[in-house]
């Protein structure tokens, strides 16, 4: 994966000012990525 300056690795094609309301805060974008992420996490912890 490649990634540039303010941009999500190429593979994701968000923006990072769209995944945050103000620089900080996950805007819904940015909590739907988080949850893709942690999904997995919690279900193979749970196992």
């Amino acid at each position: 994966m490649t990634q540039s300056a303010g941009r999500l690795p190429v593979r994701h094609r968000t923006p990072i000012d769209a995944m945050l309301l103000d620089g900080m805060h996950p805007a819904n974008a940015g909590h739907e990525r988080v949850a893709e992420l942690l999904i997995p996490a919690i279900r193979a912890a749970l196992r």
